[in-house]
């Protein structure tokens, strides 16, 4: 009976410690036992927990159901989502947002499914590719091209022309094809709203040399640059001379 009493009380002061970093519990359990922050799966629960958040592996069954990786609550890591009107996406996860590479199944009624692969970015697909934007080809004046996103409302491209890191005034400039309008345009920056993303499309533009050769005997060097975007929004692309 000593030694019982002995490892019983062992125990107590183990859990009395605090030395308990992951539970996995079975069974279905309520959102006050172990919560999921997500809110359209928010109902019952089951799998793995961590200071009251699931964490770890576990399935999630509100209004949609969820079963793969958690963390702090959120669906984080690989998991299946299924939407309660037929919709399923099979995929990476970040922070509660679909978030990498995956397949979305999308129901339709009287006619096949639609199968959507390629790469999501906090929610939003951006195509098969993992980055929403490339370039295809520039001309050698072109160090360096900046694409980054600033709006994810708005169907708008903002460019602006460098050199050195500075500011540097171009002159005719022009678009390829009709997929985009000018909207603004002063000697150092040009706005264009574009029709639909994703799109391709390419540019042409003048800037001043910066010491006057044979090969450009009037001081100017003509620029051109093609590029892809996928996701909708206001971009800024910078473009280093």
């Amino acid at each position: 009976m000593t030694l019982v009493y002995f490892l019983i009380s062992i125990l107590l002061v183990i859990n009395g410690n605090g030395i308990e970093e992951q539970t996995k519990i079975p069974g279905r359990l309520l959102q006050d036992q172990c919560k999921v922050l997500m809110e359209t799966i928010a109902g019952t629960y089951e799998g793995d927990c961590k200071k009251g958040l699931a964490h770890g592996y576990g399935k999630a069954a509100g209004l949609d159901t969820y079963e793969g990786e958690f963390k702090k609550g959120l669906p984080h890591g690989k998991g299946i989502y299924s939407w309660r009107n037929g919709d399923v996406y099979n995929g990476e996860w970040s922070k509660g947002k679909m978030d990498g590479k995956g397949e979305l199944l999308k129901f339709r009624e009287n006619e096949d499914d639609l199968l959507i692969i390629g790469y999501w970015l906090e929610g939003e697909y951006v195509g098969i590719s993992r980055y929403p934007y490339k370039v295809i080809s520039k001309s050698l004046t072109v160090q360096q091209v900046r694409f980054n996103r600033i709006n994810a409302d708005e169907k708008t491209i903002e460019f602006k022309f460098t050199r050195r890191g500075k500011p540097i005034k171009i002159s005719g400039f022009s678009l390829d094809g009709s997929f985009g309008t000018i909207e603004n345009q002063s000697d150092y920056s040009v706005k264009m709203r574009v029709h639909e993303f994703p799109f391709t499309g390419g540019i042409h533009f003048d800037v001043p040399e910066p010491v006057q050769t044979i090969s450009s005997p009037d001081g100017v060097i003509q620029v051109r640059l093609e590029f892809k975007i996928s996701q909708k929004g206001h971009w800024i692309v910078t473009i280093e001379m």
